[in-house]
Order: C-alpha cells, then structure tokens, then sequence
C-alpha cells in the first residue's frame, strides 16, 4: 500500500436511483444529488447514438479529432490547446499526474471538490486549504497570501462545489495576476453554462490570456449539456506544450467512441443547453425562497444546486428523505450539517421541499402516522 493514499476515503457518488428503490421498495424515485440535468440530453444526441454503434467494435479516436474541432472553432482557440478526459475529474487526475511531485503545493479553498486535494495527495505532494468565510465566498486576502506562496497549481472551483458560490471578475482578476509563471493555474468551470448568463462572471479565457501565469480551464458536458453518464470533460490550455504535458500523463483512449459522438451532437445543439439554463433560472430562485421560508439560508448559487445548513446530522437527515424517495447530498467533516440538493424539475423540487417538511419537524415521522 502507498502510503500517500493511507489518509484517503473513497469518493462519496452516492445512491442510484435503482439502490434506493431495490432498498427501500419505492417505485417513484426524487434524485436531487449529483447535479445532473433534469431536461436530459438534446434529442440529437440519441439519435447520433444510435447511428455510431456500428463502430463500437473500434478503438476510439485519441485525438478527438470531430468535437476538438468544433469546439476549437466555437471557442476561438487552437485546436492543439485542448485537452480531453473521461469527465473532467478524470483530467484533474491527470493534471496531478502530469505537474505534481512530492515537493510541490496546490492551493485550494474548502469546501470544494475532493478531487483537487486527492489527487495530490496521491502524487504526495502538500495541500495548502484556504477555508472559507461562513457566507461560503472565498477568503480573498487569505487566498492571495496563499498564492504569494507560489504553488505549483492554483484551483480555482467558479463556481464552487459543493457551494455556488462564483468568484466575480474583479476578484478572479486580482487573483490570477499574482500568480507567476511557476504557478499553474487550473480554473474548473463545471458549471459555466449556468453561471455565464450573469455579467459579473468573469469571462476567464479573455481575462487568462492576458497573465503571465500558465492555465487551464475545465469544462463538462456532464452538467449543463446532460450527458454525465458518457463522461466527457476537455480543458483550454495556455498553451500546447501545457496540453501536450497532459497528453503524456493520460491514458490513449480515455473518451470513448460513444462519449465523443454524443458530446459532437450535444454541443451542436446550442437551443437544447439553452433551454436547461432557462428552467434552471427559473427553478433556482424558487427553490432558494422555499428553503428560506422554511428558515434555511442557502448559499447564493451561480450553479445547479444548492447547498444550505439543517442545523442537524445532515447524513441522518439525507436518510430520512432517502426512505421517502428523494436523494440528496450530505456533507461531512466542518460541514456535517450541511446538505447540497440539486435544481430539479418543478415537480422533483415540490417533492424535495414536502419531503422536508416531513422529516424535520417537530415529532418524528412516526408521531405524525
């Protein structure tokens, strides 16, 4: 056993749907608990589905000859920049595996993605953790300190998970100009679709290009394009000798045939990932004033979910609505009463907020039978 994975638990995915149903006997099943889409993919994607397993006898093209291209074109960048992986914390693995030595540092700001911290204590190398304020923003001055220090990579989760919260352009700004060229930059935008549609987020491609620092941007087409059971994540690259970097660290044929012809389909399909964005706009603020009337405090959210303290065992919490049908997501450690849910249909969300309502009030639900 090495002993960089000795401190590690395993990542926490969650229940499917089919578990909780196998478990507790339910037909109908609410999940609310790795933000995915509630829309589905573009009708266009099962349909280029359908017409690529012919060729599922084939390796698939390492390159990503078809979906670089497109998104070079759309994105305005060079193709040899971009960078492809079995979703994009399948990349943040690779980026570990491809700049990371045991004398190295990262810097984060928990809580945010486990992936970042894991994947470095897998290459042994240290983890510097900024904490966050109680608004769940980031500790600017703190975070600024922190990069003074000059790490080996800077993640920059915008928005954040398991939060929402964004880091303005002002803020991202000042951020990124005081890291140096031994700095690596590594901004993951997840769920930039739904956060760009405010002006205040910063527009990283244009704001990166302009630093001295090297960088990557992360994005996905398991959020907002709905196709997180495919896993399909790419990143920008400063640079192609940062792209090719991470070439050698990964595996030949880590996005599938499959995957890249959905992904192809998906991004071709901009009316479809539109239209997510709109009924996440809408559903959003909603579910925010029905947990707020019910005393909750969610964090302002730029994402897909929400994440807000029960003020309660938040995992006994979570079980409890898991026995009424609806999946969410419990955090742990200095957040253990906390809970992220994702935006659902209108119709889940309803589901969600009267599932609450039965578990947490006064009496157990066995008093109010």
């Amino acid at each position: 056993m090495r002993a960089a994975l000795a401190h590690l638990a395993p990542y926490n995915a969650g229940l499917s749907a089919d578990r909780v149903r196998e478990r507790y006997g339910i037909a109908h099943v609410v999940k609310l608990a790795s933000n995915e889409s509630p829309l589905g993919p573009s009708p266009a994607v099962h349909a280029a589905l359908a017409s690529a397993l012919g060729d599922v006898a084939l390796y698939p093209d390492s390159y990503c000859t078809a979906l670089r291209a497109a998104i070079a074109a759309k994105l305005g960048v060079n193709p040899d920049c971009l960078i492809f992986g079995n979703g994009s914390e399948d990349l943040l693995s690779v980026l570990s595996r491809a700049f990371l030595d045991p004398t190295d540092r990262i810097v984060i700001s928990s809580p945010t993605f486990s992936v970042y911290a894991d994947s470095a204590a897998m290459m042994g190398a240290t983890v510097i953790d900024v904490p966050r304020p109680p608004d769940l923003t980031l500790d600017l001055s703190a975070v600024c300190e922190a990069v003074g220090r000059k790490p080996k990579l800077l993640f920059l989760c915008n928005p954040n998970n398991p939060t929402g919260t964004a880091i303005d352009r002002q803020d991202f700004e000042r951020i990124c100009r005081l890291a140096g060229p031994s700095t690596l930059i590594v901004t993951d935008e997840a769920y930039f679709e739904y956060a760009v549609v405010d002006a205040n987020y910063p527009r990283s491609l244009q704001i990166l290009r302009a630093m001295s620092a090297p960088w990557i941007v992360l994005r996905t087409f398991s959020k907002a394009y709905a196709l997180a059971g495919l896993r399909v994540g790419y990143g920008i690259c400063s640079s192609p000798e940062i792209a090719r970097q991470v070439d050698l660290a990964r595996t030949a044929f880590n996005v599938n045939h499959l995957a890249q012809v959905a992904a192809l389909a998906a991004w071709n399909d901009t009316a479809h990932m539109a239209k997510t964005v709109t009924h996440n706009r809408q559903e959003l603020p909603r579910l925010a004033a029905a947990l707020r009337a019910r005393g909750f405090a969610p964090a302002r959210s730029a994402a897909n979910f929400l994440f807000f303290d029960v003020r309660e065992n938040a995992r006994l919490i979570a079980d409890r609505l898991i026995a009424k049908g609806v999946i969410v997501k419990p955090w742990g450690g200095a957040y253990g009463t906390h809970m992220r849910v994702t935006v659902g249909t209108a119709a889940e969300n309803d589901a969600f907020i009267a599932a609450l309502d039965y578990v947490l009030p006064n009496g157990s639900p066995h008093e109010r039978e």
